[in-house]
């Protein structure tokens, strides 16, 4: 299955939950840095939301 499968229904405007602690999706978080790295400005205007993270949070770099 293609990866954009996973993100075709994230439009500009939306805001993504990222659910915290242990609940964190650590492979859909992984897929979505992917995409965002090769498609920069596929979630233009795009809010992530995430409370509280017990790893590495790459969405929360600058570059993003």
């Amino acid at each position: 299955m293609p990866e954009n499968v996973f993100f075709r229904n994230i439009h500009r405007g939306d805001r993504i939950f990222v659910s915290t602690g242990c609940g964190e999706p650590q492979y859909l978080v992984g897929a979505l840095i992917e995409y965002v790295t090769a498609n920069p400005k596929a979630f233009v205007d795009t809010e992530v939301l995430h409370i509280w993270t017990l790893g590495v949070a790459p969405y929360a770099d600058e570059k993003f």
